[in-house]
């Protein structure tokens, strides 16, 4: 199995991040077309606001290539929330917001290798947790909990007849 490489973002991995962004898209708003936008519509814009939202002391993006082509990307940051309820004790953590491996390469390690990376990523700046949201019904829940995530909370919804 070819070797995967994790590094930072580079200006000339935005095509195939896009690639990545694009088909999660898909497989999300598939699911829940009520609440997720149709990838068309978020084709470039998206990976603009992901770009403008990157604090350099405390963002970071990682791409995962296999054979010299990103095959995966992550967004990880390192969060201080200072407004937080005065009930809440935990005010710094990890938070990966982004995460996806292309269709082809799952099963490939390259998941793995970015999870890694954001673990080492938040320990160096000191934090002892890491967070991640991921949806009901997508195939990444099972490997996120063999990775030892566990359940924070369950966010419900129900559609209101009008």
């Amino acid at each position: 199995m070819p070797e995967v490489i994790v590094r930072e973002y580079l200006p000339e991995d935005r095509a195939q991040i896009e690639k990545c962004i694009f088909e999660l898209q898909e497989d999300e708003f598939a699911r829940r077309p009520h609440f997720w936008s149709n990838p068309e519509e978020v084709r470039g814009v998206y990976m603009d606001s992901v770009l403008k939202s990157i604090d350099s002391n405390n963002s970071k993006i990682f791409v995962g290539l296999i054979e010299g082509t990103v095959v995966a990307w992550m967004v990880v940051r390192a969060i201080t929330e200072d407004a937080q309820s005065p009930n809440i004790a935990l005010k710094s953590y990890g938070y990966i917001p982004e995460l996806a491996v292309l269709r082809e390469y799952k099963g490939r390690g390259v998941g793995k290798a970015l999870m890694n990376k954001a673990e080492e990523f938040i320990k160096s700046k000191g934090l002892e947790w890491i967070e991640l949201d991921v949806s009901e019904g997508n195939g990444a829940l099972d490997f996120y909990s063999k990775s030892g995530y566990k359940p924070k909370s369950i966010r419900m919804e129900k559609k209101l007849d009008l």
